[in-house]
């Protein structure tokens, strides 16, 4: 019968019985271990998969020690002599109950060591692991996962994010850094190697301007149809890189001086009807053909596409990842546009700064999204029908000064809503090109914000019925770090002033100045002082107006203008 057995089951006849699985469970770290015929896996004990696993491991045999890191509780898990795991407890959430995965990474150790660290959280909470092995052990299955965040880990100073966006906009948009976003979506294989061949030997701030660029930039702006330069200009190469107008020859050229690359009339065509405007001179049917490219290769400009580029622009993986992961978030039907966008819009137009509605847009939500003021849930929220969540105050602010627009972020304070709405007139008076103002509407969520150029404007909203909050964007000249003896010497002139003040309880306020008497001390506080050396500290407004009028109280609105 043995024979005849082993006969008829030769691959299991003599094979040593399989190990029993061990499991090991180590509730106040929250990990547990399977070990099984030399492989530990090493997991947490809310599920998933193992953190990571170890083959040919020589044996588990776990210990434990309390102790402390910084002063924070942690434990010591011994799993022989080849593995050590710390598990530190930040805040109150004990492990096994703090399940977001944070981070995982590598890190080195002295004298050949490694080490895997993990972090979990719940809410403001940590639990934080690091697992210590000897040189020669090899983790399976680890993956590394960084923590997708904005650039700014917290609000920055407003001077800050406008530099940043300056920087953006500006310095790094350079006609090839433009012409190889516009070409992301671009399939053409001879058109991406002419973009990769012009990145390659060409200096990146190279300038292609020429008269028929300018020419054609200045006729699509007067039909309303504002483009950036270099985003034209990157346009008109795609064109004529897909008619062949342009080849390597051109690019030696350029290189070596001999002679400009000219842009041609048909590739200036087709990038004009791209953007919805007309030619400035004739063209012929290959104009056609590379309209049809276009339309293909770019895909139509939109407020998410202009978004990911500036992203991209922004020279940081976890801005494009962040933006990347909430776009995705947004409903295709989604409107991006909203009030405070085309409020703004219109100011920046009255000043002289015409910009594109998807540009602002997106300028708008990246300030947001990259200051962590814009975050997933208010995204889960939205719905189709309605338009985009409203805009901080401070995005409105950083997106008006990388246009060289400074507004001042001011609060009428007075609960009297008659008084409040007799200083908005004042502002609108003496603001440059109006203001921009929020109010409520009967029946609508969230704010609703006009710009108000004229008195008449001021009056159509009153006469709507809008709440009035009190919040105002005003952009007039104001004289810095002022002496009380150079308040008397403006008024030894006949200048009128409004004046901003702090009180020694940090109240601020702005009162007309129109004789040496108004200088006194205020009776019904503590001693008015000079309001200097607070930008940055309290982010108080300082500075004088001429030409006031009339006064009322205001506070500085903190959380708009953070600088």
């Amino acid at each position: 019968m043995s024979d005849l057995l082993r006969r008829l089951l030769p691959t299991v006849w003599g094979r040593a019985p399989e190990a029993a699985p061990q499991d090991f469970v180590v509730s106040e770290a929250g990990l547990r271990f399977t070990f099984v015929e030399g492989n530990l896996a090493i997991l947490t004990t809310f599920g998933g998969p193992p953190l990571f696993t170890l083959e040919n491991f020589p044996g588990v045999r776990p210990s434990t020690v309390r102790t402390e890191r910084g002063g924070n509780p942690a434990l010591l898990i011994h799993l022989g002599q080849d593995l050590t795991i710390t598990c530190v407890q930040f805040g109150q959430t004990p492990p096994g109950q703090a399940r977001a995965l944070v981070r995982a990474t590598r890190k080195r150790q002295p004298e050949g060591g490694q080490a895997l660290e993990f972090t979990f959280a719940h809410e403001r909470d940590q639990v934080r692991y690091l697992a210590e092995l000897v040189p020669g052990l090899v983790p399976q299955g680890f993956r590394e996962h960084a923590p997708v965040e904005a650039v700014f880990t917290e609000v920055p100073p407003l001077s800050q994010m406008v530099a940043f966006l300056k920087a953006i906009l500006h310095q790094r948009r350079t006609a090839l850094r433009s012409l190889k976003g516009l070409a992301r979506r671009c399939a053409d294989p001879r058109v991406r190697a002419g973009i990769d061949d012009f990145g390659a030997r060409l200096n990146p701030n190279h300038d292609f301007n020429q008269p028929l660029i300018e020419e054609l930039r200045q006729a699509l702006e007067q039909q309303g149809r504002p483009v950036n330069l270099n985003t034209l200009i990157a346009l008109c190469l795609m064109a004529d890189l897909f008619l062949e107008r342009i080849d390597s020859t051109h690019v030696d050229d350029l290189v070596n001086r001999d002679r400009p690359l000219l842009i041609s009339e048909d590739a200036a065509a087709a990038a004009a009807r791209f953007l919805g405007g007309r030619p400035v001179r004739a063209a012929g049917s290959d104009a056609d053909r590379a309209l049809g490219f276009l339309w293909a290769a770019v895909a139509e400009r939109s407020a998410r596409t202009i978004l990911e580029d500036l992203a991209e622009d922004s020279g940081s993986e976890t801005s494009r990842a962040r933006v990347r992961r909430l776009l995705e978030r947004v409903p295709p039907d989604q409107v991006l546009s909203n009030d405070e966008q085309e409020a703004l819009r219109s100011y920046l137009a009255a000043r002289g700064r015409t910009i594109h509605a998807d540009t602002l847009a997106a300028l708008c939500l990246y300030v947001d999204f990259e200051a962590g003021i814009l975050v997933e849930e208010d995204i889960d929220a939205l719905t189709p029908a309605r338009s985009f969540v409203d805009h901080s105050l401070y995005a409105l602010l950083a997106v008006a000064g990388a246009f060289e627009v400074e507004f001042r972020c001011l609060v009428l304070g007075d609960e009297d809503e008659s008084v409040r709405w007799r200083g908005l007139e004042c502002l609108v008076e003496r603001g440059e090109q109006g203001v921009l103002a929020r109010f409520l509407e009967s029946g609508q969520p969230g704010f609703h914000t006009r710009h108000l150029p004229d008195l008449a404007a001021v009056q159509q909203a009153r006469a709507e019925g809008l709440g009035f909050t009190g919040e105002v964007l005003v952009s007039f000249p104001v004289l810095d770090y002022l002496e009380v003896s150079d308040l008397r010497a403006f008024l030894g002139q006949q200048v009128p002033l409004l004046a901003c003040f702090q009180s020694e309880d940090r109240s601020i306020r702005w009162r007309v100045i129109e004789s040496a008497s108004s200088l006194r001390e205020d009776p019904e506080s503590a001693a008015w002082r000079e309001n200097r050396g607070h930008r940055g500290g309290s982010g108080c407004q300082e500075g004088v107006h001429r030409g006031a009028e009339r006064s009322w109280k205001l506070r500085e609105h903190r959380r708009g203008a953070p600088d």
